[in-house]
């Protein structure tokens, strides 16, 4: 079975990006050159709408600024006003120590200082950084502290514009709206969590994952959509690394995806599998799940910990206030989800063996290497001609990438990983200059070599991932209290004796380095140097953030292992003491609108088989599910559900919008109709506030209530003669 790269769109309807209309009005203009929904005046200029299109701002754009606009004065209206809640005073605690603290080498980062080491408890590190810059910016105060959660919320609100062209320009105003007026939604922007930051990385990673399987939509040419596909990808990799930074629920939202591409990709992978047809690797939800996929394996290491019990290991250490903490050696309470310090250890190097048999195995190495250049031809490396124009440059590369390779990664692990802090600033930099040099070396020889990405890929990481697997092994390199205190958090008691590992440590090393090369492999065959980039785009944003731009260490462990086992061992305490329809009352009573809408929504896409409107149903239905089943209840992780059940119940407003026959509504003696159909909503919120203040027994009934009720009640009487 063949799996081919495939670049061709699938078929489908193409909706015009300005204007309802497509079909003789479209023809019309594009046969006149201009754009579907043009006019010949629109394209001269004429007029204010004109000219805002001769800028690529439409009414639509118009519309969106207006909303956003107001969204965001909702968001700053009277920010520092309430009172600090318990939570927003821990993390503006921590953000207010980072911000006035001395930075590392030469003040190093600069724009905040480096006393912050990351803890799974208060989640991820991305909201403490945003703040503490924020602080070092502006200053700091109650109105500040808020700030960043407030543009965020604000900027939730604008997402749905680059879904225009699949759920309809009405369907975008309408879901930008609602996100807009969102109880939830509005108060959670104007708190100090990050559960509305988290909603927009994940409507924005929504969106990015839907406009790389329809890129384009039938109109741009293979190489446009080449182009934008791959941009898709680089942006999904910094928003993924943004949002595994953020709060742990980002697992359940990968979770969620994952479940939604992979039923998606189902049909395709059901033919594959009978020979009916090949894999498309691109522009599919197959291929948005390889990117979920291989980009976060590494982080569901620690999800191991919850069949613990069977293998009699300690991967995911209890809460303590389970009563089944392991302590550590000295006596104290073991880190809540990392790895017990405890049972039997594995000594390193396994064998110290002596100096000769090191050149044994080098010179080993380099008979295998100099029996693949023989080789003329192979699945390994390619036929290479030992004569004519080139050959010189491909043999230097394929002799020089692997040793350059190999020599960067010893040199990593023999000496600034040997004696942690036992060297000076100038001995560290220059070790680290070294490990620069011999990576830069390595990339000149794949350069000369003309190797492909998935090559030259394969040629520096097997012979460095070998020499640091024999060095590990078969040489004293490891210092294992050294490595132990700069990685972990302190949280961990290394005993005084011996240098050996706990095997819960050394599984969880496993695990990592395990689930991080399978990742590698897998992507490096699908994307080749697309993914290799996608790749550093996600682990140089994460691994900045989590270890506050590369002042701790700890953070990587924190970040790959600690964070989602700290929420594993949160399952058994079971914070909150909610009931399991927790989630269901919060909707009904603050988000009543998205949920109706949302219910009807989604059995009017089932029926017409809507592919857009059947995800949104699907990651609103899972994000309800998900959280009703967890353990921990909390009233802000009702905004995870309510963004999906926003854009579902706006996709089918806009569809009933779409539906309406507006020209007929405009019309002669249409223009009444239409203003009952705008206005009848406010004066019956106007009502609804008359009945509240009416039966309010604290409030007088004054003056104002009276001149609303003979604005409303006139009004209704009307509509309801006229309807």
């Amino acid at each position: 079975m063949q799996a081919r790269q495939e670049y061709d769109e699938p078929a489908g309807p193409h909706r015009p990006l300005d204007g309802d209309d497509g079909g003789a009005a479209g023809g019309e203009a594009a046969r006149r050159g201009l754009a579907p929904g043009r006019s010949a005046a629109a394209a001269r200029g004429w007029g204010l709408g004109g000219r805002l299109r001769g800028l690529g701002f439409g009414w639509l754009e118009v519309s969106f600024v207006v909303v956003v606009a107001a969204a965001l004065g909702l968001r700053l209206w009277e920010l520092s006003g309430r009172t600090m809640h318990y939570d927003e005073a821990i993390h503006v605690h921590f953000a207010f120590k980072l911000a006035n603290s001395p930075g590392a080498a030469l003040g190093w980062p600069w724009v905040f200082g480096s006393d912050y080491i990351h803890s799974a408890w208060m989640h991820g590190p991305f909201q403490i950084e945003m703040v503490a810059a924020i602080f070092t910016l502006l200053g700091d105060s109650d109105f500040t502290s808020r700030l960043g959660y407030a543009l965020f919320g604000a900027g939730l609100v604008a997402l749905p514009y680059f879904l225009r062209d699949q759920i309809g320009r009405r369907g975008a105003i309408i879901a930008a709206a609602l996100l807009a007026v969102s109880p939830a939604l509005l108060y959670f922007s104007r708190f100090g969590r990050n559960d509305i930051i988290m909603m927009f990385w994940a409507v924005g990673l929504f969106v990015l994952m839907w406009r790389y399987m329809g890129w384009g939509g039938g109109t741009a040419g293979a190489g446009d959509r080449w182009v934008g596909r791959h941009i898709c990808l680089y942006l999904a990799a910094a928003v993924l690394a943004f949002m595994f930074a953020t709060k742990e629920t980002a697992y359940l939202l990968a979770a969620i995806f994952g479940v939604m591409l992979l039923a998606a990709a189902l049909p395709e992978l059901a033919d594959w599998v009978r020979r009916r047809g090949a894999l498309r690797l691109e522009g599919t939800p197959l291929a948005a799940l390889l990117l979920l996929v291989t980009l976060t394996l590494p982080q569901w290491s620690a999800s191991i910990g919850l069949i613990q019990g069977p293998l009699g290991l300690t991967l995911a250490n209890p809460d303590p206030s389970t009563g089944d903490n392991v302590a550590n050696a000295d006596g104290s309470k073991g880190m809540t989800g990392a790895p017990a310090w405890e049972g039997g250890t594995v000594s390193f190097p396994l064998v110290d063996v002596p100096w000769p048999v090191h050149a044994v195995a080098v010179g080993v190495g380099l008979l295998v290497l100099l029996w693949l250049l023989r080789r003329s031809s192979g699945s390994i490396l390619p036929h290479i001609r030992l004569s004519g124009g080139g050959a010189e440059g491909r043999m230097a590369g394929m002799v020089g990438l692997p040793l350059m390779s190999a020599l960067a990664c010893c040199w990593a692990v023999f000496r600034p990983y040997s004696a942690l802090g036992a060297g000076g600033v100038a001995l560290q930099i220059a070790d680290v200059v070294m490990i620069v040099l011999s990576v830069a070396a390595a990339v000149v020889c794949a350069r000369s070599g003309r190797f492909t990405a998935r090559r030259a890929a394969a040629m520096a990481l097997v012979p460095a991932g070998l020499a640091a697997v024999y060095s590990l092994l078969f040489t004293p390199a490891l210092d294992v209290p050294g490595v132990v205190n700069a990685v972990l958090p302190g949280g961990a008691t290394v005993p005084g004796a011996g240098d050996g590992l706990p095997v819960n440590y050394v599984v969880a090393a496993v695990m990592l380095l395990g689930t991080l090369a399978v990742s590698v492999a897998v992507g490096i065959w699908w994307l080749g140097r697309v993914w290799l980039i996608c790749a550093a785009v996600f682990y140089i944003i994460w691994a900045a953030l989590y270890t506050t731009l590369f002042t701790n260490l700890s953070g990587l462990f924190t970040g790959s292992w600690q964070g989602m086992g700290y929420w594993i061992a949160q399952q058994d305490v079971a914070r909150g003491n909610q009931p399991w329809y927790y989630y269901f009352v919060g909707l009904s009573v603050y988000e009543l609108l998205p949920l109706v809408f949302g219910i009807a929504g989604a059995v009017y896409f089932y029926r017409r088989r809507d592919g857009l409107g059947l995800a949104l149903a699907a990651w609103a239905g899972l994000s309800l599910a998900a959280y009703t089943v967890a353990a921990e209840k909390m009233p802000w992780l009702l905004v995870n559900i309510t963004a999906p059940f926003i854009l579902l119940a706006a996709g089918f407003l806009g569809k009933l919008a779409d539906d309406l026959p507006w020209r007929g509504i405009l019309g002669r003696g249409g223009a009444l109709t239409a203003a009952l159909l705008v206005l009848t909503p406010l004066v019956a919120g106007m009502g609804v506030y008359l009945l509240l203040q009416y039966i309010d027994p604290e409030r007088a009934f004054g003056a104002e209530h009276w001149l609303l009720v003979n604005i409303t009640a006139p009004f209704i009487l009307l509509a309801a003669g006229f309807l």
